[in-house]
């Protein structure tokens, strides 16, 4: 999400300045590869642990800008707001730019979560900066204070993106009417992520896409653990270990098809892709030897696009990982933990792709992912009429924002959730 941003905004305003927040226990330089140029942009830490004394803490920097409110003079609060490096960023900033995950400004994942994501966001809105809260899933939230927070952010942000259109209405009735109209949809910024040639080693590609068809096949590492409580977290009616192993011998067995294990997470632990893609096709391999493969990592968000884009069909239960395909016009069926999915896919007229993970039964679920499967050429079409309109749309979304300047910094919620 944080390319596909860049990329929006340099698709209009090339020679913005951009500085990323970010929580983390250093700052760093990270280097985006976008379509016109390579670009290195400043990470700016800010910290979310136990240690409250660091100039950096999320919480500091938070009581820091509440006690700057209470001082009547501009120019002494600039002062002040200059010895802070962190407060200095944001002061100078004329946007902040939000992305929450894609749809972490929520509480499915937790009250920390939610949490996590917000108080940034809180800390731009004291400061006085125009906040815009970039495409993205809003809720839902199941708990009071949750909704109290997320209505307090909502409406005092300057401009506020879903890419859910039928959200639009519901996070309209959540700010004061006369701000209604900021409240606007935008297709997801990972629609305009460019892919770029990638040759991986392991596995050559060659040899997996010389059997056609071939099935992308994302796995998600954090359904796979059960989310992060481990205890089935979305309320999944089926065990998705078993849907996948399942899904793929079907895929395999009756729809003749060679797949594609792809991690889209590359975490090394955790909730991480690649350790359970490496577990199923340790699994697999010798009952159906060259018929599954996976991909090995390390690769970026780009290259790997790469690879989805020379697949004839593509499961995903990473919704990125399903956009990566969406985007180049290859056939999804969406495994669905939540209702992001819904949303995402029926704005680029894939309603029938999504597979309702926390619905359909274990035969259900493999039924319905055949069902997709037998009707990619249909969906592939479909793909092929919307997907201009949509790279047009979310290019356009910097200058929607009102930029006037030439001084951008954006808020991304990234880093780790375990500091401490």
């Amino acid at each position: 999400m944080a390319t596909g941003a860049l990329t929006a905004i340099d698709a209009q305003y090339p020679d913005a300045t951009v500085q990323m927040i970010e929580y983390g226990t250093a700052s760093r330089e990270f280097v985006f590869d976008l379509p016109s140029k390579t670009t290195c942009i400043e990470m700016l830490n800010i910290r979310f642990s136990k240690k409250l004394w660091v100039r950096n803490h999320i919480a500091r920097l938070i009581v820091s800008a509440l006690l700057l409110k209470l001082i009547p003079w501009p120019s002494v609060r600039r002062s002040l707001a200059s010895r802070n490096p962190w407060l200095r960023a944001l002061v100078q900033a004329d946007f902040v730019l939000s992305l929450s995950y894609g749809d972490s400004f929520s509480d499915i994942y937790g009250l920390q979560r939610f949490v996590y994501v917000s108080l940034p966001q809180i800390l731009a809105l004291l400061l006085g900066k125009r906040l815009v809260l970039l495409p993205q899933t809003i809720g839902p939230f199941k708990w009071r204070i949750c909704r109290v927070v997320a209505k307090w952010i909502l409406s005092r942000s300057a401009v506020v993106y879903t890419r859910d259109e039928e959200a639009v209405a519901r996070i309209r009735r959540m700010v004061p009417a006369s701000h209604a109209g900021r409240v606007r949809f935008c297709h997801d910024l990972g629609f305009v992520v460019p892919p770029k040639m990638f040759t991986p080693v392991d596995p050559p590609l060659d040899e997996v896409f010389s059997h056609r068809p071939v099935v992308g096949f994302n796995v998600s590492g954090l359904l796979w653990i059960g989310g992060y409580t481990r205890d089935n977290m979305f309320g999944l009616a089926a065990d998705y270990r078993t849907v996948v192993r399942r899904a793929i011998t079907h895929f395999i067995e009756t729809k003749g098809a060679t797949v594609l294990l792809v991690p889209h997470v590359n975490a090394s632990r955790g909730e991480g892709d690649p350790i359970v893609c490496d577990e199923i096709f340790r699994e697999l391999q010798q009952v159906y030897p060259g018929r599954i493969f996976t991909l090995k990592p390390p690769y970026d968000e780009r290259e790997v696009k790469h690879v989805i884009a020379q697949c004839d069909f593509f499961v995903g239960a990473r919704m990125h990982a399903c956009i990566a395909a969406l985007s180049q016009c290859v056939p999804v069926a969406g495994m669905a933990y939540s209702g992001k999915f819904a949303g995402v896919l029926r704005s680029v007229g894939m309603d029938s792709a999504v597979v309702d993970l926390r619905r359909l039964s274990a035969d259900e679920a493999v039924a319905a992912l055949g069902s997709c499967y037998d009707s990619r050429e249909r969906l592939r079409s479909v793909l092929q009429r919307e997907m201009p309109v949509v790279n047009q749309t979310v290019r356009k979304l910097a200058k929607e924002c009102g930029f006037e300047t030439e001084r951008v910094r954006i808020e991304v919620n990234t880093g780790c959730l375990q500091e401490k």
